[in-house]
């Protein structure tokens, strides 16, 4: 029987349907969806509703008694798994947020652990039709989800459900938003599964690990898996600054003579997430596009880390100082607090962007020959909804994080100090 089920602010169940299985029928799941949608009268169902959407609102028809707009996402499959109630709050809070890009159906599975006494060896299945509200005069969207959840004891066993649950002929996404992906089967039996994996470095409590395991990955995939972070993308505003600092032809050569890069981090807070992976991805990612070299792996050092590395002008060799450093600042939630570059030389400078507010950036620099230069930038740090709807409307590899995340695999360290 059809209930209602209240969901976050956002996206809101408009029919859903809770049964416990011992074993899982995924035909059944398929019958329990196509009745919901017949009963919502949408089109290939028995109905007269509203057509399907593939990326944008195509074929929308007026919903009825209400004139507005009706589409069916139909656009790509999400697969995600939450391995404790925490993240499964977090899950479903972002699906039930996206505001511009929505998955035909969303998968989440949830693991946690049975007391011995209560262990039955069913799975909980929950099936609902989402609604997302008109915005911005686009049409009321409706997409499906299955909520699986199960003792984690059984998790091996998910992965076969998985694949019969997949809209055929769409594109794949996994989001795995926890930890340790390195060490857990069900991550290797649905990486195998999908096209495109999105993770959060920051979550990983062995962050040196699991980013080698990651560049690993990425460099086995054949061009044919593609990899996101969470991470990568609260950089975003930090790489943009970084660049428009040598915007001008006075300031380029400025970057023959860089011999150190500072960079402060956000410490392991109270959710276990750090900015070490994203100090790491900011240095790398500029060493890449400068055409530096790794020499040594990064190394303890006044409680921070620090590694050497090699850059080439022309014949001549420099020396560059790579130090990353656990920052003090309450606003730097998951990324950077700072990030300062020194030229010394005969193309001397500074530049500096510093975090100061949860919503703002302040940039400096200043060069023997200019006037030091300051100004605010406002850029909001994102939440998982936002990163999540960027990462599901992008199906392109990012060849720079790749680059990016290779150039880190050469700096880390052998053991996991980093929090």
């Amino acid at each position: 029987m059809a209930v209602t089920r209240k969901a976050p602010t956002g996206a809101r169940a408009v029919l859903a349907a809770t049964w416990q299985a011992r074993v899982l029928d995924t035909g059944a799941v398929q019958d329990e969806l196509t009745r919901l949608w017949a009963e919502l009268g949408d089109p290939g169902f028995g109905g007269d509703g509203a057509g399907e959407a593939s990326g944008e609102a195509l074929d929308a028809q007026p919903r009825s008694g209400s004139g507005a707009m009706l589409t069916r996402a139909n656009t790509l499959n999400l697969l995600a798994v939450a391995n404790s109630d925490a993240e499964a709050t977090r899950v479903e809070t972002a699906i039930h947020h996206l505001t511009d890009f929505y998955p035909s159906r969303a998968i989440i599975f949830h693991t946690h652990a049975v007391p011995d006494d209560q262990r039955g060896g069913g799975l909980d299945v929950r099936v609902a039709l989402l609604e997302q509200a008109a915005l911005r005069n686009r049409p009321v969207v409706r997409f499906e989800s299955i909520t699986v959840s199960a003792d984690s004891s059984r998790a091996d066993h998910l992965a076969s459900v998985a694949s019969p649950l997949l809209v055929a002929e769409l594109p794949d996404f996994l989001w795995w938003p926890g930890d340790s992906p390195s060490r857990n089967s069900l991550f290797t039996d649905l990486a195998g599964l999908v096209d495109h994996l999105i993770v959060d470095t920051a979550s990983f409590a062995d962050q040196p690990r699991e980013l080698a395991f990651l560049a690993k990955l990425a460099r086995a995939s054949d061009n044919a898996f593609v990899i996101s972070d969470f991470a990568w993308a609260r950089l975003a505003p930090w790489r943009q600054l970084t660049a428009q600092f040598f915007d001008m032809v006075a300031v380029q050569p400025c970057l023959d003579c860089l011999d150190e890069v500072a960079i402060d981090y956000a410490v392991s807070s109270d959710d276990m997430v750090s900015g070490f992976s994203a100090a790491l991805l900011a240095a790398s990612w500029l060493a890449t596009r400068l055409g530096w070299e790794s020499i040594d792996r990064l190394e303890p050092s006044g409680g921070g880390w620090w590694a050497p590395l090699r850059a080439h002008t022309g014949s001549r060799r420099r020396d560059v100082t790579l130090r990353l450093q656990p920052g003090t600042s309450e606003t730097a939630v998951h990324s950077l607090s700072n990030l300062k570059l020194t030229a010394r030389g005969e193309a001397a400078g500074t530049f500096a962007i510093e975090r100061i507010s949860e919503p703002a950036l302040t940039t400096s620099s200043e060069t023997p020959t200019m006037p030091k230069v300051s100004r605010m930038v406002y850029t909001r740090q994102f939440d998982d909804a936002v990163l999540l709807g960027n990462e599901l409307s992008d199906f392109n590899r990012d060849r720079v994080f790749e680059e990016a995340l290779n150039f880190a695999a050469t700096l880390l360290p052998e053991s996991d100090t980093s929090r």
